[in-house]
């Protein structure tokens, strides 16, 4: 199958295999071939980054403003973070208060919406 085929990666392997009567599960036929030492020509290429995600891991320590920031007390930056929580019947939000300096929460805030 290998020599006929040079492009087939394990599973089309696997199924011209049982196609043939030869029935293995994929990953005792990777072992096998690792045994065997039968490389297999096809690789699995590395994925490619977008633009957006290239722009943000260049830019990661600029973006926490707060890091750079040298606060010693509490209350001197006080942080917010909203959630969506979709369900069957509508849609919840929760809105969260803390403090930067201590990381204790101050506020809760919790809203619904129905569906109609």
């Amino acid at each position: 199958v290998i020599e006929k085929n040079p492009a087939y990666g394990i599973r089309r392997i696997k199924k011209a295999l049982e196609n043939k009567g030869i029935i293995v599960g994929r990953d005792v036929l990777g072992h096998l071939l690792k045994i065997w030492s039968i490389n297999l020509k096809r690789k699995i290429s590395k994925h490619k980054r977008s633009l957006l995600q290239e722009i943000l891991i260049k830019l990661k320590e600029d973006v926490n403003l707060l890091k750079k920031e040298e606060i010693n007390e509490p209350f001197e930056c006080i942080t917010t973070d909203i959630t969506k929580i979709e369900y069957k019947g509508g849609t919840a939000y929760l809105n969260v208060h803390k403090d930067y300096y201590g990381q204790m929460v101050y506020g809760l805030g919790f809203a619904i919406s129905h569906e109609n």
